[in-house]
């Protein structure tokens, strides 16, 4: 059974693989190809298996959701070349400019298209005030909490907390909803019950780009699999957003 389990994994990678390389091709914009990729997408196996070897990797595995309803996993990860001097202090700058994911670009499943993700997008004040403030921009963003606003295609609008950690070599960035989020007026999933993990780990001349995603969502019919579907998009999105910066 365990071995029935794990090819059904592999050919699931594979053809998840398959299919963002052909996304990528739609796009015809030029970015990185990876190194190397490896994916994950199990609603049952919830473990985190990809997780790169860094400082932060048991800081996630220590903070995962709780799942008392219905899970969803899924991972990314990525090697690429380095590009120039880049290093740890600029993917920082980048993921403290929140207010640039204006207008980035996702695979729709559902349309069998490329659209725009995020209508609006930029730093609030706090979930009780979210009023835009200026992109922080910072090179060093170690131990801060920021608020974003994002207007996203199919979730809405939603207030998104950002943790950051980062050393000389890694940069961590932790998202998650701070308000409910869902497909239209259905709201499937709780405040906190949904994580997204952002990692970056500088090796020399690769930059290994981790992203895996932590959800738990209430059971509710036909949503499991859109809500499934549209993050696994948005990792894909946001890796490619960061590339085009890189």
């Amino acid at each position: 059974m365990m071995k029935k389990t794990k090819i059904l994994m592999l050919a699931f990678s594979m053809i998840l693989a398959s299919n963002l390389f052909a996304q990528s091709a739609v796009t015809g914009k030029s970015i990185l190809e990876p190194e190397s990729s490896r994916f994950k997408n199990h609603e049952q196996d919830t473990d985190f298996d990809l997780i790169p070897d860094c400082d932060y990797r048991q800081k996630i595995l220590n903070d995962r959701v709780i799942k008392n309803n219905v899970p969803f996993v899924g991972e990314q990860l990525y090697k690429v070349k380095k590009n120039g001097d880049f290093d740890i202090k600029e993917a920082a700058k980048i993921f403290t400019s929140v207010s640039e994911m204006k207008g980035m670009q996702y695979y729709s499943t559902t349309r069998k298209k490329y659209a725009e993700l995020y209508k609006t997008a930029g730093f609030v004040k706090s979930p009780e005030e979210p009023e835009f403030v200026s992109d922080y921009r910072l090179s060093d963003c170690d131990g801060k909490t920021f608020y974003a606003l994002l207007d996203d295609k199919s979730f809405g609008k939603n207030i998104y907390r950002l943790d950051y950690c980062q050393n000389e070599n890694t940069l961590f960035v932790r998202l998650s909803n701070a308000d409910s989020m869902g497909i239209g007026p259905v709201k499937a999933v709780q405040p906190y019950n949904m994580v997204m993990n952002i990692l970056f780990v500088d090796e020399g001349d690769e930059l290994e780009i981790y992203l895996g995603t932590d959800v738990n969502m209430k059971k509710v019919p036909g949503m499991k699999k859109q809500i499934s579907d549209s993050l696994v998009s948005r990792m894909d999105a946001i890796y490619k957003w960061f590339l085009e910066k890189f």
